[in-house]
């Protein structure tokens, strides 16, 4: 298999907070800080995120709608050249709901947010899915044959119903 997969982050510019020896502080295009560390594995060390209140995300929204730079359109088409040639089957891969917002919000944020404020985590989820929605029916050009169903229903915040088929 081969696959096409979008940023769907916020695009914001990545930036170096703080560099030592032993780690880098980045904040990354979701706005999320965190600390990788050089010579050690270990869970993800999220420092601090962007998005922090309803009000964040309003004012940070618009960055979630879709743009022609959020897939690398080159590397695309020779992903699906190459898959194509191999007799590979393409897919156009990303996340949504609980997974696609994590990174915007953080893991104790969103816990409280859907028990407090289900309808922001759903207009996240939302907008989420909306952007890769998008992609997906512009994945090269609608050549790539996407059949897919979305009707989701996690944490019991339901996602638009949307049943995808590009054309050939």
């Amino acid at each position: 298999m081969r696959q096409i997969r979008p940023d769907c982050s916020l695009q914001l510019p990545t930036v170096t907070v703080e560099e030592t020896e032993e780690y880098a502080i980045v904040r990354d295009g979701y706005g999320k800080t965190v600390r990788n560390w050089k010579h050690r594995m270990s869970t993800p060390d999220w420092i601090d995120f962007l998005i922090k209140t309803p009000a964040d995300w309003e004012a940070h929204k618009y960055r979630a709608a879709w743009n022609s730079s959020r897939v690398d359109w080159e590397a695309a088409r020779r992903t699906y050249a190459e898959g194509r040639a191999e007799g590979k089957f393409m897919y156009y891969v990303g996340a949504i709901s609980w997974d696609a917002t994590l990174p915007l919000i953080g893991p104790e944020a969103m816990l409280y947010a859907l028990a407090d404020n289900p309808a922001w985590v759903r207009d996240m989820y939302q907008a989420q899915a909306d952007l890769y929605l998008a992609g997906a029916r512009g994945a090269d050009g609608g050549r790539v044959r996407v059949r897919w169903r979305v009707g989701l229903r996690r944490h019991g915040l339901p996602v638009r119903p949307v049943l995808l088929a590009a054309h050939v």
